[in-house]
This record gives structure tokens, sequence and C-alpha cells, in this order.
């Protein structure tokens, strides 16, 4: 992988993921979060084969399509959440495949699109949806949910060690309608605890909470997961890239899952492999990185006598 130049959109973990993927000439692969195109022209460019795009994002959709097209009809696009893949992917022809990718989270282009209201660096409305038809905000959910239920929520989505103070500092503070003005009470919270600036914000992990719930990303992962499995054909390849200790959790035990299951197939990482100190340093992005990789297994046929 080669440095970027700055507000490129640069792929994280692409050659470990690429080499995972196991591609040959022809195959058939499935790019559930195709963002802004990154990985699928990495996959294109290295099997002949075809390969089907989903991302429930519209705006980001249409991006990828402009730098895909050299592409032609090797590649498709679905405007849908992956957790509706297998559908889907059926009516496309694609219902047995070589290879799917997940890449989790959200691309640097919805971060510092300030409209979005998805990153506490940039004043905006505090919407969070990454499609723009469904009605949950994360205004709605800052303003209307009661002080217990945020605390679980930074907690369980956001890894949040200040859960209960933010969650009480904001009900007294609340209505919010901008991104700032809940970021300044996150940090208004740790101030009062002694905080020290840090490489991450203080906000970072609210603000990951509140855009998981909005999006209910862990449910739409775990059905994505199943449907990806389902998909795949016998030695095929499943390849994760997720963000944040809960995806992770779920990807992992889901792999575990499988793996116990009578020639389902096997874990191919151990350990998640993790981007090396060289992309870490000209992709910031990729610092909380971990891919993990499964192989479904080839079903034993037994002989007629």
């Amino acid at each position: 992988m080669t440095k970027t130049a700055p507000n490129v959109h640069t792929p994280v973990l692409e050659k470990e993921a690429i080499e995972f993927m196991k591609l040959t000439p022809g195959a058939k692969c499935i790019d559930m979060t195709v963002g802004l195109g990154g990985h699928a022209k990495a996959i294109l460019s290295r099997t002949d084969g075809k390969l089907l795009c989903f991302d429930r994002d519209a705006e980001t959709l249409e991006i990828a399509k402009e730098r895909l097209e050299e592409f032609g009809s090797r590649v498709e696009f679905v405007h849908s959440s992956f957790a509706e893949a297998g559908e889907q992917a059926r009516s496309h022809d694609f219902g047995e495949v070589n290879a799917v990718l997940f890449d989790l989270g959200v691309s640097s282009l919805q971060l510092d699109t300030a409209e979005r209201g998805l990153s506490h660096k940039n004043d905006g409305p505090l919407d969070m949806r990454l499609d723009r038809s469904e009605k949950l905000t994360a205004a709605y959910i800052v303003n209307a949910w009661k002080e217990k239920d945020l605390v679980s929520l930074f907690r369980e989505y956001g890894d949040e060690p200040l859960a209960l103070q933010t969650a009480r500092a904001i009900c007294k503070q609340r209505p919010f309608t901008r991104t700032v003005e809940l970021a300044n009470i996150v940090v208004e919270v740790y101030r009062r605890r002694g905080w020290r600036r840090s490489r991450i914000h203080p906000a970072t992990r609210v603000f990951q909470a509140l855009r998981m719930m909005v999006n209910r990303e862990p449910d739409a992962l775990k059905a994505g997961l199943s449907e990806a499995f389902e998909l795949l054909v016998e030695g095929g390849r499943m390849v994760v890239i997720s963000f944040h200790s809960g995806e992770d959790r779920i990807v992992k035990r889901f792999f575990v899952e499988q793996g116990k299951r009578l020639n389902s197939g096997q874990i191919l990482t151990k350990k998640p492999i993790t981007p090396s100190a060289e992309e870490m340093r000209y992709n910031s992005r990729s610092r909380s990185a971990k891919m993990r990789v499964f192989e479904k297994g080839v079903k034993q046929h037994v002989k007629k006598v």
C-alpha cells in the first residue's frame, strides 16, 4: 500500500484483506460496506471476476459508483444495509460467492461532513443517520432517553468510563441540537475529573455510542455475518475489519460459534490482524482496526452404498 495525499480515501489493511480473501480468476465477491470504493477497487484489480457492493449511505454509494466506473459490468451496487444481504445478493445472481469483506465503521468523508453530525470536531445537527430515510436521530436519544438508558448505551457501545457522570450532565443540560454543544458538555465532565489533553478527545466514545445506536450497527452486524456465511461457497472466506471492541467481540463470537459446528469451517486468524506502525503513521483512522478471517468448511459427502 502506498501513501496517499491528504483527504484521499485510504482503505485500512488493504494489502492484508486482499491477501486473505484468496481471490482467484473469475471469483464472485461481495463488499458489504463499499464506502468510497477503496477495497472494492483493490478487489476488482486483483481478479477478473465480479463484485457486488452494498452501502446504506446513498450519497457515499454514488461516489463509489463514479470511482469504480472503469470496471463496467463487473461491479454492481445495492443501496441497502448488509443485514438484508442474502435476499439482495440472490436477486443479483450472487447466491454463491467466494469471498465477503466487511469494513465496519464510517468513512473520513462521512465524519468530515458537518451536516451528518457524526463528529465532535465539526459543528452540525445531532443527526448521525447513515441512511437519511431512517427516523431515529442522535438528538432524540440525547434529549428523550432516561439517564439510566444513556448510561447503559455509553458503557455498552462506547466503553465510556465516565458513562454515569456524562449521562447525568446531559440530562441536566438538555435539550441539545448541535454536536458542539454535546461535545462541550462531555469535555466539562472530564475537566471536573482532572482530565488533561490526550490523543483521544473526551467526546469520542459518546459520539461513537450514539452513532452505533442510531444506525443499529450491532444488530445489523450480527444479521450481516449470518447472511454472509450462508452466501459463501465451501472454502470461501469472510474478512471483517472492525474499529470498536464491541464489534470485534461480535465477530469473534460468531467465528468461534461457526468453528464449533461440524465441518462449518475454521478461523484463520488466531489473533486479529492489526495495522503496521507505518500504516498507522500515514492513516490515523487505522489505529483501532482489527481484522479477523474465517474460511467456510468443506462438507463431508457420504457415499451411498
